[in-house]
C-alpha cells in the first residue's frame, strides 16, 4: 500500500486524501435560498419606487445608459445551470456596476444581494472583461490619423471655444492591495498602494484612450 508521512505519523495515502476532503456543511446557505425575498436586486432595484434618480445616485450611470449597455453585454454573460436556478444575466451586470460604482467589498455586496463572495467574485471579472472587450470598438474609438485628431480639435474650438485641444487629460490614483513581491513599486506619495488610471476625452466627454497600468509609485 503506498504510504506517506504526515504530522510525523505514518498513514496510508488514501487515508491522507479523505483527512484532507473538505466538509461542506451547505449545498447552498439558507441566506441564499431567499434572495428573491430579500436580495437588494428583488428587494430595491426592481422596485417601482426605485426613481430614476436614485437609480443614477447608486448605479453612478442612468437606468437608460444601463439598458443599453445590458443589450451589448447581456446574451455574453448569460449562464445556464441544470442543477439550479442561475443568476440571470441583468442580475449579473447590475452587482458589477454597483461594485465599481461604490468600490464595497465583496463580502458586503455578496450579503446585500445574497449571492456567495466565491460567485460574486467570479462574476464581476467576468463582466468587467465582457464590457470592455465588447464596448471599446464601439464607444471609445482611439483617433488613428491626422484627420481624426483634428476633427477632435475642431470639436473643442466649436464647442467650447478652446482652441488647438485634442483632448482633456486626467488621473487618478485607484488604491488596491500591495501585490505580494512588488517592493515599493506601488507604493504612491500619498502613503498607500495604488494603480494609476489615465483617461483622456474629447469635446463631448466621451472616453478616446484609458490607461491602468501605470504603478503607483509614477
Amino acid at each position: 500500500m503506498e504510504q506517506c508521512y504526515f504530522d510525523d505519523f505514518l498513514l496510508p495515502l488514501s487515508a491522507l486524501k479523505l483527512r484532507k476532503k473538505r466538509n461542506h456543511r451547505f449545498w447552498v446557505h439558507e441566506i441564499l435560498k431567499r434572495r428573491k425575498g430579500y436580495g437588494a436586486y428583488y428587494h430595491l432595484v426592481k422596485e417601482p419606487e426605485f426613481d430614476r434618480e436614485k437609480y443614477k445616485e447608486y448605479f453612478r450611470m442612468t437606468f437608460e445608459q444601463l439598458e443599453i449597455l445590458l443589450s451589448f453585454v447581456g446574451p455574453l454573460i448569460q449562464k445556464q445551470c441544470v442543477v439550479r436556478e442561475s443568476i440571470d444575466e441583468k442580475q449579473r451586470l447590475v452587482m458589477c456596476i454597483r461594485f465599481l460604482a461604490s468600490g464595497e467589498t465583496y463580502t458586503s455586496l455578496a450579503t446585500q444581494y445574497r449571492v456567495g463572495v466565491t460567485t460574486l467574485s467570479r462574476i464581476v471579472p467576468e463582466v468587467c472583461e465582457t464590457i470592455w472587450v465588447t464596448l471599446q470598438e464601439h464607444f471609445m474609438s482611439f483617433p488613428k490619423s491626422a484627420v481624426e485628431w483634428e476633427e477632435k480639435a475642431v470639436s473643442y474650438q466649436q464647442r467650447w471655444d478652446y482652441p488647438h485641444c485634442v483632448g482633456a487629460i486626467d488621473g487618478k490614483h485607484v488604491v488596491i492591495e500591495a501585490p505580494a513581491n512588488s517592493g515599493s513599486l506601488y507604493y504612491n506619495y500619498k502613503h498607500s498602494f495604488s494603480m494609476v488610471l489615465l483617461a483622456m476625452v474629447d469635446a463631448d466627454y466621451k472616453f478616446v484612450y484609458v490607461d491602468t497600468d501605470a504603478y503607483g509609485k509614477q
